[in-house]
Order: C-alpha cells, then sequence, then structure tokens
C-alpha cells in the first residue's frame, strides 16, 4: 500500500515539476541564442536547468524507484 500512497502524495510535486520543465525549456532557448550571440552560456542559465534535473531526480526517486521515504522539498 506504501507505494500507492507514495504516488497519490507526489501529484503536487509532478505538477511544481511541470512548471518547473517548461521553465528550463525556456531557459534553455534563452540560453541557445545568448550562447549564438555572445559566445558563453549563462551560469544562472545552467543552474536553473540542473536545478531541475536535481528535482525530478529526487521526485522520481521518491514516488517511481521508492528509494526514499523522505518527502522530497519543491525548491530546486
Amino acid at each position: 500500500g506504501l507505494p500507492l500512497v507514495k504516488w497519490i502524495l507526489a501529484i503536487p510535486l509532478y505538477i511544481v515539476g511541470a512548471v518547473y520543465l517548461l521553465l528550463a525549456l525556456l531557459l534553455t532557448l534563452f540560453a541557445w541564442i545568448s550562447t549564438s550571440v555572445g559566445g558563453e552560456y549563462p551560469e544562472w542559465a545552467a543552474n536553473t536547468v540542473l536545478g531541475t534535473i536535481k528535482y525530478w531526480n529526487r521526485v522520481l526517486g521518491y514516488s517511481v524507484a521508492l528509494v526514499s521515504d523522505e518527502y522530497p522539498p519543491f525548491t530546486l
């Protein structure tokens, strides 16, 4: 029964994660243009995109892989 409870508790995490994915996509497009024009990838964009990847790793580790019982935070 614990996996079912974790999947239900993870619904808000998925919603916030979808917003983070949209933000990461927009920042990636902006960084691509910025890199094409200026030649450097913005560090703040890279940190946000990597934070999104880390967020999804925590969420999937909690809800799908069931490797952690600690509820992941909503922060990047």
